[in-house]
């Protein structure tokens, strides 16, 4: 059986964007998706479910599997407290898990995705140090659908393309480490 990326996400969501980038740009990997439990709450959510979920990982997955943490920088909308940004990287450090993080949010790496953008009609760019780009690409989206933003609807448009001076500096940094993460070395090995 080939190793797997055991991804804890803030929401499921995002575990289901990292899937399609993947996909993508044809890095071969098993992928299993944990969120914590909710469907709110964010950041705090995951920092007060992280450890549980990595416990349950750790006792269920094998030698050559990883963990990794992924979770949106929200830099831009929450500059005062950052104490559940730093509890995630504190128990990410402790249990030797790979923290992966979107700046500002996802929805930056998506808005600087080449087929995504096609579909919106719109160039891609980079935006991670963008405020809040969730906000804008929920907009576009719900102008070119007529309805509010799902991720389903987006997902097909997605394909990882995108020349490297629009492209995300963030997205970039996580597909390089999921590509080159340990488990990934087991396969090719």
């Amino acid at each position: 059986m080939s190793p797997t990326i055991w991804l804890i996400v803030e929401d499921e969501d995002d575990g289901l964007v990292i899937r399609q980038l993947l996909r993508a740009k044809a890095i071969k990997v098993r992928l299993q998706i944990r969120a914590p439990s909710g469907r709110t709450g964010g950041i705090s959510r995951l920092a007060r479910q992280l450890e549980r979920l990595i416990a349950t990982i750790k006792s269920s997955k094998s030698d050559e599997d990883c963990i990794a943490v992924l979770h949106d920088a929200d830099e831009q909308n929450q500059q005062r407290y950052r104490g559940e940004h730093e509890r995630v990287e504190e128990i990410c450090r402790q249990e030797m898990v790979a923290e992966i993080v979107a700046r500002d949010e996802l929805e930056a790496w998506l808005l600087a995705d080449g087929g995504l953008c096609r579909w919106l009609q719109i160039r891609p760019r980079n935006c991670d140090s963008e405020a809040q780009p969730s906000n804008r690409f929920r907009r576009l989206v719900s102008q070119k659908t007529g309805r509010s933003y799902n991720v389903r609807h987006v997902l097909p448009h997605l394909d990882g393309s995108g020349d490297g001076r629009n492209r995300s500096p963030s997205v970039r940094r996580a597909m390089k480490h999921l590509d080159n993460s340990p488990c990934m070395q087991a396969e090719t090995s």
